[in-house]
């Protein structure tokens, strides 16, 4: 799967499918720091996801 596949599945889970990651493949080390909220997990992510979604769309 290309990055491009990816990406299509990230923003799909966000738009159609009420936030839920579970089709998005993230890789097992997965970690993100942002200005806002970080993860040291896919799982805390995806945890993560479905509730601020409502928050998320609204900007």
């Amino acid at each position: 799967m290309d990055a491009l596949a990816i990406a299509g599945r990230y923003y799909d889970a966000w738009i159609h499918h009420a936030d839920d990651m579970t089709g998005v493949p993230l890789a097992a080390d997965f970690t993100l720091t942002g200005p806002v909220a970080g993860f040291d997990s896919a799982a805390g992510y995806r945890a993560m996801a479905a509730p601020a979604a409502a928050d998320v769309r609204s900007f």
